[in-house]
């Protein structure tokens, strides 16, 4: 791939960011992906020992995966927020702490549902 190829390319990659912001967030998140597909193709022409033959295809799979990868490191690090709370439900002893968590969790699930509107509480 020439440089005259490469700049043809990174002009005219409205498509690529496209395609990325209909699967990210923000635009910054968006711009980190794209970003980092244009840096890997980098990587690539300078590494590979054959050309790559379609460019735009070359960065439309390397963005969706960058995206698969993404969305694979955000589930692993959800963070386990109240999962103590729930797990006291289904507890099977009466400690102080536990009956504690146990009627917070209650309280908090009454007062999310007095909140509904009528025609969803039925």
């Amino acid at each position: 791939m020439s440089k005259d190829e490469l700049l043809r390319v990174t002009a005219s990659d409205g498509w690529l960011r496209s395609f990325v912001r209909r699967w990210t967030k923000s635009e910054e998140d968006t711009e980190d992906v794209v970003q980092d597909a244009y840096y890997q193709l980098l990587r690539a022409v300078d590494l590979a020992e054959s050309p790559i033959e379609n460019v735009a295809a070359w960065l439309y799979r390397t963005a969706k995966n960058l995206l698969i990868n993404r969305d694979k490191k955000r589930r692993e690090q959800l963070p386990d927020e109240g999962l103590e709370e729930m797990t006291c439900l289904l507890a099977s002893d009466d400690t102080p702490e536990t009956a504690m968590l146990r009627q917070m969790v209650w309280e908090e699930l009454e007062a999310a549902l007095s909140e509904l509107p009528d025609e969803q509480c039925a």
